[in-house]
């Protein structure tokens, strides 16, 4: 929320503004960590909170939120790097980086392969490709149930217009692929769209859920006993 540069109540203030151009040069970016802290915290009721790094991949701001504990989503191979730089440790604490993707290079399946970071496979090729080179290895499926929605048709990132997640159909054979290779699967991931409204956030909750169940039904190999759900992520 936008508010008075002659405010005391955080440090982004005019006096303090002015002073930075003449210190850093222009174009300068300014954040405010009393504000970050604070939204973090209205967020600690949830089990986990797992910020997308894409949103901000600042070394400076991830060290800030994994000093309050936030976990992080990565996309890429630079992004698992800029997360090792600001101190996260996947040797001490597993979970908190996560890699997402629906394909994967060779770089990347030997840098999470090492380090054994949690993949979130969008696609069973994926699988397959991760289980070659590291059996038993920790996965989440990110599922596209069918169906997308954001603000506009673009935002959209669930249905069959989506490249997003594997088709709800395909469970049974990425399933089958985890059972072949051994792989732990500890997660469901499923993004419908940016900027959704609570009707649709509701009805990608209700699938959420519902996949579970079928999840465990139709699956016989190895399953981690805890399911370590990630948030339904709708922008």
């Amino acid at each position: 929320m936008p508010h008075s540069l002659f405010s005391t109540d955080t440090d982004l203030t005019a006096e303090n503004l002015l002073r930075l151009p003449a210190e850093f040069g222009c174009p300068v970016w300014v954040y405010d960590a009393q504000i970050i802290r604070r939204q973090i915290a209205a967020l600690k009721q949830f089990d986990v909170v797992r910020f997308a790094q894409k949103a901000c991949s600042n070394i400076h701001i991830l060290r800030l939120m994994r000093e309050q504990g936030v976990k992080v989503d990565s996309v890429s191979l630079g992004e698992i790097e800029r997360a090792l730089a600001a101190g996260y440790n996947p040797q001490t604490h597993p979970d908190d980086i996560v890699f997402t993707a629906d394909v994967i290079d060779q770089a990347t399946l030997e840098r999470v392969s090492e380090l054994q970071i949690p993949v979130n496979a969008g696609s069973v090729d994926m699988l397959d490709q991760l289980g070659q080179v590291s059996p038993g290895h920790r996965v989440w499926l990110r599922v596209n149930p069918g169906f997308g929605h954001g603000h506009s048709q673009k935002t959209n990132t669930g249905g069959e217009n989506s490249k997003h997640g594997i088709w709800y159909t395909d469970l049974p054979a990425a399933l089958d692929v985890i059972q072949r290779h051994h792989l732990q699967l500890v997660g469901i991931h499923m993004h419908i769209g940016s900027g959704v409204d609570y009707a649709h956030s509701g009805t990608g909750m209700w699938c959420y859920g519902a996949s579970g169940p079928r999840i465990r039904s139709g699956f016989t190999g190895y399953f981690c006993g805890r399911w370590a759900f990630y948030s339904l992520s709708t922008g």
